[in-house]
């Protein structure tokens, strides 16, 4: 990419089938640009420069347009059509820091990383075709989690329920389900480690959970359909 302080630190990527391109955004402060990437010849077009407040750190698309949520406070949710990348954009007001941002098939889902002391963890469900707010949840950290321990900067979809595990505490991390239709939510599993990641691969969910040198991380599988929840830990060495 361009080494014009514009290029720095890509938070986040979505590859669009409709397209066949990839499309990265950049976590300039106060910028935002995405490239179209060719993911054949990796040749790269900026389709999208402009200035916003905070940084962009999450994308998705829905094939008809590309979504992307900055990490101000509150957090704007910006949409671009794939078709010539014009754009409209919505104040999410409640949502802080927006985090992570990923489109189910038929809505859009987010959720915020705000690790202030006074922060509050926060599930939103959009409608992508007009941006509307149709469903969220809030609740703060102080009574449900540990303080600092917000969301990770992704999440996973699995039948009729969103998975979202929290990171920031070396004490516990919590994962919970949200059930899609109202975003109500259920602690499935507590780990003495922080999550950094949660992925369903079409039968199981799988989560990464740190640890600190020299004692090892684990893996964690749960079933989805059970909620039986396996723990695989790592070799010696493997940690962080």
């Amino acid at each position: 990419f361009a080494s014009d302080g514009n290029h720095v630190g890509p938070p986040d990527l979505v590859y669009s089938r409709t397209k066949d391109r990839i499309y990265v955004i950049f976590g300039q402060v106060n910028q935002l640009t995405i490239a179209e990437v060719n993911p054949i010849t990796l040749a790269t077009t900026d389709v999208v420069s402009q200035v916003i407040t905070g940084a962009a750190n999450s994308i998705a698309t829905d094939e008809n347009a590309l979504f992307v949520i900055t990490g101000g406070s509150p957090a704007v949710l910006y949409k671009f059509l794939l078709l010539d990348f014009s754009g409209s954009n919505t104040t999410l007001t409640g949502l802080n820091k927006g985090h992570a941002l990923r489109f189910d098939g038929t809505k859009l889902y987010m959720t915020n990383g705000d690790a202030s002391a006074s922060g509050a963890n926060t599930v939103y469900r959009v409608n992508p075709s007009d941006l509307a707010l149709e469903a969220s949840t809030t609740f703060s950290r102080l009574t449900e989690f540990n303080l600092n321990d917000n969301f990770t900067d992704d999440f996973a979809f699995a039948g009729d329920y969103l998975y979202a595990c929290t990171e920031g505490s070396l004490i516990n991390s919590r994962t919970y389900r949200f059930k899609k239709s109202d975003l109500s939510r259920e602690e499935i599993y507590t780990d003495g480690n922080p999550c950094r990641a949660v992925f369903f691969d079409g039968t199981y969910l799988w989560q990464t959970m740190y640890s600190v040198s020299p004692v090892p991380a684990n893996l964690i599988r749960i079933n989805p359909n059970t909620l039986e929840v396996s723990k695989h830990t790592l070799a010696s060495g493997e940690y962080d």
